[in-house]
């Protein structure tokens, strides 16, 4: 099950699992699936998240997306309009590409993936719905005791 830190801002972030190889040209690719579907998720104690299919189709059309090294926009990983990040949903979820930068936090990444020493990524998303059996449609929230 993945694991959920949550903001007190409303914010929500999922651990997801990720995977390191190398481009032809031996720069460094991080891919992974950051969300799946039809999978129930902890998001805070007591409290459960199903992501439906289809939950990132607006956004894959509309929003300019960004991976950040721990949520710093000091540090890009990737971006969407810069064909630096792709993001592709299919019936199983929300995957991702990310072509690493040659900066010191790119070659460093990959290396602590490797090692073991960062073993997971987290997504973050806004979540519009805070009360528990509640739905937006995309995704739903349940608490159990």
């Amino acid at each position: 099950m993945s694991k959920q830190l949550e903001l007190p801002d409303g914010v929500e972030r999922r651990m997801v699992e990720m995977d390191v190889r190398s481009s032809e040209d031996d720069q460094p690719i991080l891919e992974g699936t950051a969300a799946v579907f039809d999978t129930v998720a902890e998001i805070m104690p007591g409290f459960f998240e199903q992501i439906k299919p289809g939950a990132f189709s607006k956004v894959l059309k509309t929003d300019d997306t960004r991976a950040l090294f721990n949520h710093s926009s000091d540090f890009p990983l990737g971006r969407k309009s810069a064909g630096t990040l792709e993001l592709r949903q299919d019936a199983k979820g929300l995957h991702y590409k990310i072509d690493l930068p040659d900066t010191q936090i790119g070659r460093d990444l990959p290396v602590s993936i490797k090692r073991g020493d960062i073993t997971g990524r987290v997504i973050t998303r806004e979540c519009f719905h805070r009360v528990p059996g509640s739905t937006c449609g995309t995704c739903s929230m349940r608490r159990t005791d």
